[in-house]
């Protein structure tokens, strides 16, 4: 009778005791839990980021031959004719808030973002073929990227400013950058390299982003910028259908798709070549302050 009261009394002790760790364990996890929810909602790729590549200012190209600025661009839509980005694009209400689209006769042939120092550029620009250093694997960039620079909006880096865009160097120097700023200063490094690299604009979800596409042996492969994950493989583009491009561009081409952007394709007909950009000697007020 004794024994049975013991083994009954030693199991209740037992169930309360796990009973009392699991809720210790509850306890202990849910901060955690919580901290992580709140790091994945604030993370780069779920925030609104720029480029706001849904909202762009439409410039109509003209040629002009004074007051230029960084370069130029020959659109494959007019052969023999040279465009600069319009003096008075500046001073337009609103128009350094956002990524901007220039046309030629109702088509896209550049896209312009205005610099650090407030002056307009085309995107192409802002490749400068800067490599940090050597790299013997493609996947090395992406690391060291991951490991030295940190993700930061524009209105956190540049208060008061909205959309502003850091050449590779820039970017570098200031160990931080947002989206298209850490995508050019990957594809710029690759590109330093060897390696057929590029930054693609568009939409990730609902947000503006701007993403790196690698073309290699034959394949499209996309890389995240912004990712803190580390990776020696970098995923296929046509396995990420969250990513809608609309434009891509280099250091000397840019490209438009003209079929719809909820697309994974980034080397078919859809993609147009829309216009060259030919550098000038030296800068005009590029690095300025």
């Amino acid at each position: 009778m004794l024994g049975d009261l013991l083994k009954r009394l030693g199991a209740l002790l037992f169930t309360l005791l796990s009973m009392a760790l699991a809720v210790l364990a509850i306890l202990y996890l849910l901060p955690a839990a919580h901290k992580a929810r709140t790091a994945s909602s604030s993370s780069p790729s779920e925030s609104p980021h720029a480029p706001s590549s849904g909202a762009c200012y439409d410039v109509q190209a003209r040629k002009s031959p004074q007051d230029p600025w960084y370069g130029e661009i020959v659109s494959t839509l007019a052969p023999g004719e040279r465009f600069l980005i319009p003096r008075n694009l500046a001073q337009k209400k609103g128009a350094g808030q956002t990524l901007l689209t220039m046309q030629y006769d109702g088509k896209e042939v550049a896209k312009i973002a205005f610099g650090t120092d407030d002056v307009p550029y085309f995107v192409n620009a802002f490749f400068v073929d800067f490599s940090p250093e050597p790299i013997r694997h493609v996947w090395e960039a992406q690391r060291k990227l991951r490991l030295r620079l940190r993700y930061e909006l524009d209105s956190r880096h540049f208060p008061g400013r909205r959309e502003v865009w850091q050449t590779s160097a820039q970017t570098f120097r200031s160990l931080r950058g947002d989206c298209e700023d850490l995508a050019i200063f990957l594809a710029d490094w690759l590109a330093t390299q060897g390696y057929d690299a590029r930054v693609a604009v568009g939409t990730h979800g609902r947000d503006g982003h701007a993403w790196v596409v690698l073309f290699l042996k034959g394949q499209a492969f996309l890389i995240e910028a912004t990712s803190r994950r580390p990776a020696r493989l970098y995923p296929l583009a046509a396995m990420l259908p969250k990513y809608h491009p609309v434009a891509m561009f280099n250091r000397d081409t840019f490209w438009v798709n003209t079929g719809s952007p909820l697309t994974t394709d980034y080397v078919g007909k859809r993609w147009r070549k829309r216009s060259t950009f030919v550098r000038f000697p030296e800068p005009v007020r590029f690095f300025a302050p």
